[in-house]
């Protein structure tokens, strides 16, 4: 079953809401992160996010950034890790209702950070080459730990954020990579990982293995199971668990030819009988995904990616887009809302994916951290879902023929209204371009039904100058000036 990409025309939280793409990029840090980005919220709207970063503060080698308003606004907290080591992956996690911890590796040794009591621990014997963190309903922190010097992944449960251990054991002797998925609605956690490891680690069967808590802090295990085959190169993997319904997705294919697939389970993991290709676009590179459970009432999954145009970069061909389905119907996926507005993200070998940020909240509110491109510069941004303010549907009013109105004010600087109406139902795009007929935005791009609408447009990473926009609807065209005067 090929989807093809048709941006905002529903949005995750399950409500069906007819918007053309999230909020305004909010800036979190103008430092380009050296390594792994991660993040976790409270319900309340209070977000944390760990950024490796050794030149904010001299003398530290990772930072975390607040939000107490559902990411409006961001502040430093003033507890940061001291040292000058690469912070490769870091790991945030919320312990229930209690405390906030990052879980990082540098220099090959995995360490626990409460960064609100700001305690510490160090993970003892391992010499560290991958680890993934989940927390289960009792909140038990259960880690796996890819062993460097022996393919060895070990599994560990602590209870106190690694000062002790109330069980450890091997998962595999011939692994690497392991991902965990803890259930969203019980007690058992997915583990997903290579094995057994062929010279390519990345062609290698992707393993899944169920583990239950029969008791805090113990688990026992009871499926292993190959969920892919041997083959294709198959760099990132992970699991969305929730009501018994396994969504394994993965990246097929090579640098240029990236393909977003899964598997889907509806026993818990037992099997994975059913496959599916979640995002197969032609001359478009598509990875760097991240999913998470959706609790809202019915429930569901939210997946984030990058989608990656062939041609010169930029906010139009570069963009994370956000996805989602209910648990009722696991692969009737909604089509695609574009997260990234004004600085579109950009490969490194940082490996600093975009993370995706669920509330778990009455509205089923969430938010994606990526690092985007402001010019020469690489910086860390957010959006979030429930700001989809962009468009308003004028319910009030009829609309008697097609028309593109003129913005309002012109000039401005750097938001402006962009009024028009269309008399049937049709397909409609709305593209910006530069006075040499350059695309530079493309925020309406979906089917419509006939009405009045008004259109924010923010032209906050444009520079002064003429610009045209151009409304097209059907087989209907009409084209207006507009001057950005910074």
């Amino acid at each position: 079953m090929q989807r093809i990409l048709s941006r905002f025309k529903i949005t995750s939280g399950f409500e069906n809401v007819q918007n053309p793409d999230w909020g305004g990029d909010v800036l979190i840090t103008s430092i380009e992160p050296l390594g792994s980005i991660s993040g976790v919220a409270r319900s309340n709207g209070t977000i944390y996010v760990a950024i490796p970063d050794t030149t904010t503060v001299p003398g530290m080698c990772l930072l975390v950034y607040k939000s107490t308003n559902f990411g409006d606004n961001w502040t430093r907290i003033s507890s940061a890790i001291q040292g000058s080591a690469l912070v490769t992956k870091t790991k945030m996690v919320k312990t229930g209702a209690d405390s906030i911890y990052c879980v990082f590796l540098a220099n090959n040794t995995l360490y626990y950070w409460n960064v609100e009591n700001n305690s510490f621990n160090v993970h003892p014997t391992d010499v560290v080459r991958d680890y993934d963190v989940g927390i289960t309903s009792s909140a038990v922190m259960y880690v796996t730990v890819d062993i460097a010097t022996s393919n060895t992944i070990r599994r560990y449960a602590t209870m106190d954020g690694g000062a002790s251990y109330s069980q450890s054991a091997t998962i595999t002797s011939s692994g690497a990579n392991p991902r965990v998925s803890p259930s969203a609605t019980g007690d058992t956690i997915i583990v997903n990982y290579y094995g057994p490891i062929l010279t390519d680690t990345s062609t290698s069967v992707i393993r899944s293995a169920i583990y239950r808590e029969t008791s805090p802090g113990t688990f026992s295990s009871s499926n292993f199971v190959n969920v892919t085959q041997a083959g294709q190169p198959k760099r990132e993997f992970f699991s969305i668990t929730i009501g018994g319904i396994v969504m394994f997705i993965y990246v097929e294919g090579v640098p240029g030819s990236r393909d977003i697939k899964g598997y889907l389970s509806s026993n818990g993991g037992v099997s994975y009988p059913q496959t599916f290709d979640f995002m197969i676009t032609p001359n478009v590179d598509e990875y760097w995904a991240t999913g998470k459970a959706n609790t809202h009432a019915p429930g569901g999954f939210d997946i984030a990616y990058f989608s990656d145009s062939t041609g010169t970069p930029g906010i139009t061909s570069d963009k994370i887009i956000h996805q989602s389905a209910l648990i009722t119907s696991p692969l009737s996926f909604t089509s695609g809302t574009r997260v990234t507005q004004n600085f579109p993200p950009e490969y490194s070998t940082a490996e600093y994916k975009p993370e995706l940020i669920e509330f778990q909240n009455s509205t089923g509110d969430l938010g994606v951290i990526w690092v985007g491109v402001d010019g020469a510069s690489k910086r860390v941004y957010w959006n979030r879902m429930t700001q989809l303010t962009n468009i308003k549907n004028n319910s009030n009013q009829l609309a008697e023929k097609f028309e593109l109105y003129q913005n309002y004010p012109n000039p401005f600087n750097p938001v402006t209204t962009i009024k028009f109406s269309i008399v049937e139902n049709a397909y409609v795009s709305l593209k910006v371009y530069d006075m040499l007929g350059k695309e530079v935005a493309n925020p309406v791009d979906q089917q419509m039904n006939s009405g009045v609408y008004e259109y924010q447009f923010d032209a906050s990473g444009l520079s002064s100058g003429v610009y045209y926009y151009r409304l097209q609807a059907g087989e209907n065209s009409l084209t207006r000036k507009m001057t950005v005067l910074k």
